[in-house]
């Protein structure tokens, strides 16, 4: 089912908005992760006052472009999440995912 344009275009602003908001961020595939190992990783990082939000590729590419951030266009494939903190939140988004990552099927692209 395809969204009403009115939506996909809320969607993007509120995306371009919070990566205007953000110095650095983390893109990564989700395809091997289930549900409830998401759950956990979003509670981990709200910890760490990060965030991850899962975004629709399309959409994606969209803000991306109207944030000075096309770079990270071409990596996204499947199902993408964005992992981002404000100042030093950064720091431990990184070591957050690395920690997560020995044993769970997150893959940084």
């Amino acid at each position: 089912m395809k969204l009403p344009s009115k939506l996909n275009h809320l969607v993007v602003a509120d995306l371009e908005k919070k990566l205007g908001s953000v110095q650095d961020c983390l893109l990564v595939g989700t395809d091997a992760m289930p549900g409830k190992q998401t759950s956990a990783l979003r509670d981990k990082l709200r910890k760490s006052k990060c965030k991850m939000r899962m975004v629709k590729n399309t959409l994606a590419r969209v803000a991306f472009d109207k944030a000075g951030l096309s770079v990270l266009s071409p990596h996204l494939k499947g199902n993408s999440a964005l992992l981002y903190g404000e100042g030093e939140a950064i720091l431990s988004l990184a070591q957050t995912v690395a920690e997560w990552n020995k044993d769970k099927a997150l893959k940084p692209v």
